[in-house]
């Protein structure tokens, strides 16, 4: 991308745009620039106003102009007008080969403020009698270190552009588009593209330069920054030497010059704002995917009816959303839970988050840990806010069996051409028994998660569990997108046939069973008022049979 290029960036092509508009509506325009001038802006200049309002322009340098000489028989010449035919303001603004340029006035010195200033204020007087309709334009680039009184000095009442803060990571991010640089995906890749665009700042020369580092190097520039600091001598960096600009409303210098001066917690702070903008929302949306996975075991502590409750020095506060749960709640929460290697996910990222939120960096180190973390962990753990996002439509249905222990539901899965996700043979996997009093949220995860797996593939899958608790029932459901079509398949048997084959099952589940499965059935006969869920009812003498 050329110079001319970047000019055309919003941020900078906001400033020749304002400072071209002041031109052609008052005849007069000033800015205020450092030096030397940013890259390419008198090409800018010439480009706008030939584009947009067809006029030529020249450069005049008036830091050779003598006292004796007429600044307006000077510019004139440029445009091989004679001096002669310019004998006053009027003159020159009403001469016909003058009536399309825009002259750039560079240099003025310090001594010459007087005759520049009584120029201006006669060629705003000319201009207040009859409004600019065409050139010539005077467009004054102003010089640097003058006194706080000089400017009003000589530009009275006209007002000046001033190029500072223009350039933001907008332009930034346009620049890496129009060079063909790709965002990658991983952690590191858009990380290392946040820290060149955060350490660079507003120049786009350093910019270039970060994007050709290595990776490593991008995501932790201080090695690479101090050996192009030390390729030539930096003057003390400030706004007149163009080493200092606003980015995001920050005094910011050039990096290369706050290296050469010592300046290195400015550069830590880039790096911090590049490694927050990335990792924050990141973590934040693993902490929202991990409780998305965990809603069940989550949701058993926190309720409108039964907040979980914290204090905080002398403030308490009563949490009734499990969403609102931060790592620390997460991680006191879950354990004994969930694996222990979930856990050490979990702490590992509450660390990042702790320490980018005390305003500390994350080592390099510590960076490609947690990028193989995320990239091996934490995608997989975190449950994706858009249920089926990337699953076929295929027709694809879930058949979820409704019913109580003994009722013959997997007797009847089994019978099925369609593949079958059994909460009992999971069980047995984890536990190595049927029977077993531990917590069984880890079985149902597995469930669900080797459930969503088929239906992802496209075809069909049978759920085989008891599914008897409405809740149970309606966190299934709504796992599945509403555009997939569900099957309450609900079986049962009388109770005196369901105690003779109760094999090894615990006394009293039978029983208990059957009699939460006689209170849900309402709403279970209903849908649960999903408008996805079709029933089947294969229950003895059902009237509801289907």
């Amino acid at each position: 991308m050329t110079p001319q290029d970047w000019w055309t960036l919003p941020g900078p092509n906001g400033f020749t745009t304002a400072l071209a508009r002041d031109l052609i509506t008052k005849g007069v325009a000033a800015a205020k620039c450092p030096r030397p001038l940013p890259e390419g802006l008198h090409d800018a200049i010439r480009k706008k106003l030939a584009d947009e309002y067809v006029v030529d322009t020249v450069v005049f340098d008036a830091s050779n102009l003598k006292a004796t000489q007429s600044p307006l028989h000077e510019m004139a010449t440029l445009r091989r007008v004679s001096g002669a035919s310019i004998g006053t303001v009027a003159d020159f603004l009403e001469n016909p080969d003058l009536a399309d340029v825009a002259f750039i006035v560079e240099g003025i010195s310090a001594d010459h403020i007087q005759t520049w200033s009584y120029l201006l204020r006669a060629v705003m007087s000319e201009r207040a009698e009859s409004p600019p309709a065409a050139g010539p334009y005077l467009l004054l680039l102003l010089p640097t270190g003058w006194k706080a009184d000089a400017e009003k000095r000589l530009l009275g009442q006209i007002g000046s552009r001033f190029w500072r803060g223009y350039m933001s990571s907008v332009d930034s991010f346009g620049w890496i588009a129009a060079n063909g640089i790709r965002v990658g995906s991983g952690i590191d890749e858009r990380l290392a593209l946040a820290t060149s665009i955060e350490v660079a700042a507003w120049s786009p020369s350093l910019l270039d330069q970060m994007t050709r580092f290595n990776l490593d190097d991008q995501i932790s520039p201080t090695g690479s920054l101090e050996l192009l600091s030390a390729r030539r001598a930096w003057p003390y960096p400030c706004w007149e030497n163009g080493l200092v600009d606003a980015w995001d409303d920050i005094p910011t210098p050039h990096a290369l010059a706050a290296v050469a001066h010592g300046l290195w917690s400015d550069i830590e702070r880039r790096i911090w704002v590049a490694q927050s903008k990335v990792l924050l929302p990141m973590i934040d949306s693993a902490r929202r995917g991990i409780i998305r996975a965990y809603l069940d075991e989550l949701s058993k502590h926190a309720s409108p009816s039964s907040p979980y409750t914290k204090k905080v020095y002398d403030r308490t506060i009563k949490i009734t959303d499990p969403w609102s749960f931060e790592w620390f709640e997460m991680i006191t929460l879950l354990d004994g839970a969930v694996p222990l290697s979930h856990l050490r996910i979990m702490k590992d990222l509450k660390w990042v988050r702790d320490s980018l939120s005390h305003g500390k960096t994350i080592d390099k180190d510590n960076i490609k840990n947690l990028c193989e973390v995320w990239e091996e962990h934490v995608l997989d753990l975190m449950a994706a806010p858009v249920n089926g996002w990337d699953w076929p439509r295929t027709g694809q249905t879930l058949r979820m069996t409704v019913g109580p222990s003994g009722a013959g539901k997997s007797a009847w899965a089994n019978r099925q051409a369609a593949r079958v996700v059994s909460s009992d043979s999971i069980r047995e996997e984890i536990f190595g028994t049927n029977d077993t009093p531990r917590n069984q949220g880890h079985v149902f995860r597995m469930a669900r998660q080797r459930m969503a797996m088929v239906l992802k593939s496209g075809e069909d899958v049978i759920l085989d569990a008891t599914n008897i608790k409405t809740t149970d029932r309606k966190r299934i459901a709504t796992s599945v997108p509403p555009d997939c079509s569900i099957e309450y398949v609900v079986i049962d048997r009388p109770l005196s046939e369901k105690m003779k084959t109760r094999g090894e099952r615990a006394a009293g589940l039978i029983e208990e069973h059957h009699q939460t499965f006689g209170a849900s059935i309402t709403e279970c006969l209903d849908g649960d008022g999903l408008p996805n869920v079709r029933l089947i009812d294969l229950r003895e003498n059902s009237a509801g049979n289907q």
